[in-house]
């Protein structure tokens, strides 16, 4: 059944065409998920027009994996909020107040605790311990005992 998404989806689209920037059918998917599960945050400037936008899924260990080792993206809805991982799918800042911008996605990435993404074919992963990040490899301790 169909399920129309929230406006905010429609801000997004928005921002990306202001941009002009193309936009291929799986990340349309991708960012429709994130919506659709509350996983992705608006930036706003100090007037409320809308500076960008980053939108991921909080995904689990085994679907990180088949990103990680087969390239390929969470598929279902219920991908989208399974796990302690925050993959990032998709960041776009507007140049007009950067700063204010990269303040608001500081925020947020440092109210999580592991980040993910791909980027030209590789998948990283971070750990944040205290106030800072560190990269972590696939067979570490940590990466196969998610609950530390």
């Amino acid at each position: 059944m169909y399920s129309a998404p929230p406006s905010d989806f429609g801000v997004i689209c928005d921002i990306r065409s202001y941009a002009w920037l193309d936009t291929s059918r799986q990340l349309l998917n991708l960012i429709k998920s994130s919506v659709q599960s509350g996983h992705y945050k608006l930036l706003w400037d100090k007037h409320q027009r809308p500076l960008g936008y980053i939108v991921w899924a909080q995904v689990c260990r085994e679907t990180y994996l088949r990103l990680h080792r087969r390239g390929t993206y969470p598929q279902y809805t219920y991908e989208w909020s399974e796990g302690k991982i925050t993959l990032v799918l998709d960041v776009l800042i507007n140049d007009v107040d950067r700063k204010n911008a990269m303040r608001q996605i500081r925020q947020l990435i440092n109210s999580k605790r592991l980040i993910a993404y791909r980027y030209k074919e590789r998948t990283k992963i971070f750990k944040r311990k205290n106030r800072y990040f560190r990269k972590i490899e696939i067979g570490t301790d940590f990466f196969e005992d998610p609950s530390n």
